[in-house]
């Protein structure tokens, strides 16, 4: 069995009271640091969210600011438009019946239909298709105030509303002919036609032939005072919140983060209404994909239609912006807004706030470095002051243990002298 020398022992006990001591030091500074890096990283990310916040709800807050605004201004064009058409050009629906090939304006299917007559400014209303012939009514209320319009006649006891004067145009033609049909495709009604049925004005986001509109509808009644048709107003979505876009187009998050809207339901669902800087306007991302192979515009669409009002939702994921050469981690924030059915989403790449967080890390790391070199001198410096002071206590033990034993050798003689016989002692004189 092997057993070390005294001065061996020394020096391994001397080590172990300089390093210990420095173990100690480093665990409790090095859990420190790790727990300071992952605060301020949770820290850093709560302040990335914040911002996020902050931008989705400037965002909504101005499409809802921009909402008040064109619904006032479609009222005051509502009332412009029925000061025309009623009160000046007279408008009537008669009895009489009238022959029109009817489509409808959702699933392009066409009939033949017998619908009543419709009177403005004591005549019938011509089916007028031609861009550059003039309409009387509609096109003065477009030069008037800027806005499309329409007259309508209800077709059928359900409700469906034809187009037989209007200045909205489809394939550059005027969109007579085509109607608003009493439920949509899916079966659930119109919210429009809905409205006017019962009486009612309408104001609001509503598909008019082939795109989205902000618009103002009104029930014109008949002699019983019936519902038997309508008046529209309106503006195309993209006009109306020019403004909007402006502004959206131009907010930054942070260096480059951004946001975006686009539209979560219908057939429209998945366009993209506005953009940084325009660069996706009017395109459709619903099928595009993240890094790991999600569509993550359906994902952020279908975390958006579950929220309920000031209610927000962040996700966590990797994908490719416009303008970037690769996917890049992101945090999205998502707000919706039902009145236009927008999803307003602000980005902002995770790598924004971790640069601070690699930063402090780096300097960990640096510390760590430090620190272990620290110990090292300390271990190399005390080993030596070890050696030498090992190296004096083992030379003057030995001493005493060579002094002890010249002491003891001495002692046994005098003893073995004390102890031997009487006639054997030296006799005095």
């Amino acid at each position: 069995m092997w057993r070390a020398s005294l001065r061996t022992r020394l020096l391994i006990i001397g080590s172990a009271l300089t390093i210990l001591p420095l173990v100690i030091v480093g665990g409790i500074t090095l859990l420190q640091q790790q727990g300071a890096e992952q605060a301020t990283a949770k820290r850093l990310e709560g302040l990335a969210k914040d911002t996020l916040y902050g931008a989705g709800d400037a965002v909504l807050r101005l499409c809802e600011g921009q909402r008040d605004l064109l619904e006032d201004q479609t009222r005051m064009a509502l009332a412009v438009a029925r000061s025309i058409l009623v009160d000046r050009l007279a408008l009537r629906i008669l009895p009489g019946r009238t022959r029109w090939t009817a489509k409808n304006q959702f699933t392009g299917v066409a009939e033949q239909v017998r619908v009543p007559t419709v009177v403005l400014g004591g005549a019938p209303v011509a089916a007028i298709a031609e861009a550059g012939t003039m309409v009387p009514g509609v096109d003065a209320i477009t030069r008037l105030i800027g806005a499309k319009a329409t007259i309508f006649v209800r077709m059928n006891e359900a409700g469906d509303m034809l187009r037989v004067a209007t200045s909205v145009m489809s394939g550059g033609r005027r969109a007579i002919g085509t109607y608003i049909p009493a439920r949509h495709p899916d079966g659930n009604a119109n919210e429009v036609v809905a409205a006017v049925l019962a009486g009612k004005e309408y104001l609001g986001r509503a598909f008019v032939v082939d795109g989205w509109y902000v618009t103002g509808y009104y029930p014109v009644r008949g002699a019983g005072g019936k519902t038997e048709g309508m008046i529209f107003v309106g503006l195309p979505e993209r006009a109306a919140t020019e403004k909007l876009r402006a502004l959206i187009a131009k907010k930054q998050i942070g260096k480059t983060g951004f946001t975006f809207v686009f539209n979560a339901k219908g057939a429209t669902r998945g366009r993209y209404v506005m953009s940084y800087a325009g660069r996706m306007d009017e395109k459709n991302g619903w099928d595009a994909r993240d890094a790991e192979g999600k569509p993550y515009m359906q994902e952020l669409s279908a975390a958006a239609l579950r929220l309920k009002p000031e209610e927000s939702f962040v996700h966590h994921g990797r994908w490719q912006a416009e303008g970037e050469q690769a996917a890049t981690a992101k945090l999205t924030l998502v707000r919706y807004f039902p009145a236009w059915d927008w999803v307003i989403a602000a980005a902002m790449p995770e790598q924004e706030y971790q640069e601070a967080v690699r930063e402090l890390s780096e300097r960990g790391a640096q510390g760590r470095v430090a620190l272990v070199l620290i110990a090292l001198v300390a271990l190399a410096g005390g080993a030596c002051v070890w050696v030498v002071m090992a190296g004096r206590l083992t030379r003057r033990l030995r001493q005493l243990v060579v002094q002890l034993e010249t002491g003891s050798n001495e002692i046994e003689a005098a003893r073995h002298r004390c102890l031997r016989p009487a006639a054997h002692w030296p006799i005095a004189a």
